[in-house]
This record gives structure tokens, sequence and C-alpha cells, in this order.
């Protein structure tokens, strides 16, 4: 952990420091230049910053690297401007591009001390052609250097089925030729697919999947039904 330990030279401040650098911490000392620093020079671990408490530019740059929570604002601001270039360069035909938001975010130990850690976690929907790989790649290049650390904790390949493939013909005959559009949310189709089980994405007329407010039309949730129901029995007979 990297603490900074303010008036650091006095009595209280270099004692917090040394039991800091025996416990393996590395710690900045914000010091005056006119302190006497002999004692704080021979601890391991302890770097100096020289500038005065009331002093906002000193203590600005001492807390570089120090406080965590701040430095993360720099790593949303290049998320934000990550997910505007995904967006303005669509790359899939139906299902445009990928996205991402910062979904949660925890960081400190309590209100006047400066936070040695900062968690983010994001979510990134990718498209067709957008690998785990790439995706780290990405959020390294916003890390630009900075100390941190990128780790996938779970993915879910997008899907993808061709409009040739049986299944989805047989639904379309069925259903009257609707148009074929792509869906801006994951769903379990991907699971099948990568079993290699053909599947298509097909449902009722709706609003507010996963809202307080989810509805289907009933009349379009019976005209559904009879569809599943004719598909199923071509595929198997």
């Amino acid at each position: 952990m990297k603490v900074l330990v303010t008036g650091a030279s006095g009595f209280l401040g270099s004692h917090v420091a040394e039991q800091l650098s025996r416990e393996g911490h590395d710690v900045r000392a914000l010091v005056r230049k006119s302190s006497n620093t002999k004692f704080l020079e021979s601890l391991r671990h302890v770097e100096l910053a020289y500038g005065a408490i009331e002093d906002a530019r000193a203590v600005e740059e001492a807390v570089k690297g120090v406080d965590a929570i701040v430095r993360m604002g720099r790593v949303l601001t290049g998320l934000g401007a990550l997910d505007e270039a995904l967006r303005a360069n669509p790359s899939h035909r139906l299902l445009g591009s990928g996205s991402l938001h910062a979904s949660l975010i925890e960081g400190g130990q309590e209100l006047s001390s400066y936070a040695e850690r900062c968690l983010l976690q994001l979510e990134r929907r990718t498209v067709p052609g957008e690998t785990p790989a790439l995706v780290e790649e990405q959020v390294r290049q916003v890390l630009d250097g900075d100390d941190g650390e990128v780790r996938t904790t779970f993915v879910r390949e997008p899907f993808e089925v061709s409009e040739d493939e049986p299944v989805v013909e047989m639904v379309r005959r069925h259903a009257g030729e609707p148009e074929v559009v792509g869906a801006p949310f994951w769903a379990d189709s991907a699971v099948f697919a990568a079993a290699g089980i053909p599947t298509v994405l097909f449902g009722p007329k709706g609003e507010g999947a996963h809202a307080e407010v989810e509805w289907v039309d009933l009349a379009s949730l019976e005209r559904c039904k009879d569809i599943y129901l004719t598909v199923a029995r071509e595929l198997c007979a």
C-alpha cells in the first residue's frame, strides 16, 4: 500500500512513517524544504515530497499515485471516450458496434484517509469478430501505463446465425417473412449455438425487458406459440 504522511518530519509524523515503513508500505512523506529529514531518509520505502499542507498545489502533487479514486477519474474519462469511438465505428451489419459502460466502483477505507485502491467493474458488449483479448487490450490502452490491473471475470461470446440456416428459413416462412434484425442484448441462444445447435431469436412483441415494467402483447404471444409448434413439427419430421 502507498501512503501519504503529512507533517512527516515532526515527532508524530516521523513515527507514523517509521511504523508504516516497518510494515512494508511505500510511504510518501510531505515535508518542508527547511525540515530536518535525516531520520526519514534513513528509512526504507520512504520518498520525500516537498511542500506545506496549506499549499494546494504541493498537496495535489504529493497525492499523485496515492489517491486511487482520483486516479480512476482519468480512467473513467478514457472509457467514456472508448465507448464513443466504438459507437461511431459500427463493424456489424445488423448489430452495429460494441459498447461499454462502467457498472460498479468502490474504494477507500474511511472519510479522512486517501484511498489506496479503487476497483472499477465494467461491462463490455461485444459483436461478432471482437474477442476477450481485444477487449482487454483496449482497456489497457486506456490505463496508458498507469499502475493498474485489467482482469476479465466473465465472458459470453456474441451470437450470430446465417440467414441461410434452415431454422431461420423455417421461422421466417411461417412468420410471414418478418424483417431480419440484430438484437442489442445477449441471450442463451449463444450457448446453444456454441454447442452446435442451430438457433434463432424470435419472440412476441413487447417492451421493458428486465425493467420494472415488462410486458408482451398477448395476441402476439399466441401467434408465436403457433409458429414455434409448426417449426418444431417441421424440424422433427
